[in-house]
């Protein structure tokens, strides 16, 4: 049986959504919090498996109740919130920054029975996640910038590609490894992330103030400019071309994501051939997988997180089933991979990738 604690400032949401949680056989609401300094202490007294976190919250909102229950007692958080502003998305992504698992839409409750889908999806992410690995963070996320920048040969434009796929717990991983990059690493950094539409710019924004690198969503047309990191935006599939601009796309998901993390990883592979690093990061599923051995196939230089630092480890064990990781390394160990590999190519011929 899974223990859920629910947090939520609005008493008929809920209670009917303890209701609907509790009407599944494998999951028993153990509380119910109304803001978020009650979730602290009810996590603390109940030690549920998963929690559940509204945002706009009096008392203590969802952000600094994330933030608490994180340093005091780690345990796997979603996030549930109903059409954020844009405060809101920032306390979102901050709280995913702080080792909360995923985004979620608040249900409609009302078309619960009309919106089995939607309830079922959101029930399945509630029980995959209750098992996932989270760590303890500090009170505040510290940034880790280099004092003294690892020296990387400068290079001609758009000549090193790394694309990274990343999914539950990217967002925090990601700000551990762009913190860790200097300033002006001779790449471009492409960025396939699953998450709701309409907070892929908050998040690229947010990473933007974490790093010393440009962070931003990509345009489609976009150049590769070295020193810039360019996410998919959301509900938008990322390739490049082999004439090595942005394109995007707007087609059916690829194994429920969108955006995919194998269309972008797929596209560097041709465009770039063994010029490329692939990197795929804690996430759910399988996306991502086939894209990198695409990579790998072509000379490129492949990276998957390994178990014991990522959230869940479905999508890099997906990758490394099919033997597309060159290397699987803990997760403050690839920024350092992505800097002596970027630094092996500029002493590399620039060749053009096999067909």
């Amino acid at each position: 049986m899974i223990r859920v604690l629910v947090v939520d400032d609005a008493p008929l949401f809920r209670k009917a959504f303890c209701a609907l949680l509790g009407s599944d056989p494998d999951l028993e609401v153990v509380g119910a919090a109304k803001d978020g300094r009650e979730a602290i202490e009810l996590v603390q007294r109940l030690q549920p498996d998963i929690v559940t976190m509204d945002v706009n919250m009096p008392v203590l909102d969802g952000y600094e109740a994330v933030q608490q229950i994180m340093a005091l007692c780690p345990t796997p958080i979603i996030i549930v919130t109903a059409s954020p502003s844009k405060q809101d998305k920032q306390a979102v992504i901050k709280s995913l920054a702080m080792g909360a698992l995923d985004v979620v839409p608040k249900p409609d409750l009302r078309r619960a029975a009309t919106d089995s889908a939607a309830v079922r999806e959101l029930i399945a992410k509630v029980k995959e996640l209750s098992s996932a690995h989270v760590v303890r963070h500090v009170a505040a996320l510290i940034r880790n910038i280099r004092t003294a920048e690892q020296p990387v040969p400068a290079a001609p434009a758009a000549t090193r590609i790394v694309a990274i796929a990343a999914s539950t717990g990217g967002p925090a991983a990601m700000a551990r490894i762009l913190s860790s990059l200097p300033a002006h690493l001779p790449a471009t950094i492409l960025v396939a992330q699953h998450i709701p539409e309409g907070f892929a710019h908050t998040l690229a924004n947010w990473l933007d103030t974490q790093s010393e690198l440009e962070v931003r969503v990509a345009e489609a047309g976009g150049s590769l400019i070295p020193s810039t990191v360019l996410f998919a935006p959301s509900g938008r599939h990322m390739r490049v071309t082999r004439a090595r601009n942005i394109q995007l796309l707007d087609l059916p998901p690829v194994h429920g994501c969108k955006p995919s993390a194998d269309v972008l990883l797929t596209s560097v592979a041709e465009a770039f051939g063994n010029r490329a690093i692939g990197i795929v990061l804690t996430g759910m599923g399988q996306d991502g997988a086939s894209g990198l051995k695409a990579i790998r196939d072509r000379g490129g230089t492949t990276i998957v997180q390994d178990e014991s630092t990522s959230v869940v480890f479905g999508m890099p064990r997906a990758a490394i089933e099919i033997g597309a990781a060159d290397s699987v390394l803990p997760l403050d160990d690839i920024a350092d991979r992505i800097i002596q590999v970027v630094g092996d190519l500029s002493r590399r011929p620039n060749t053009p990738p096999r067909k």
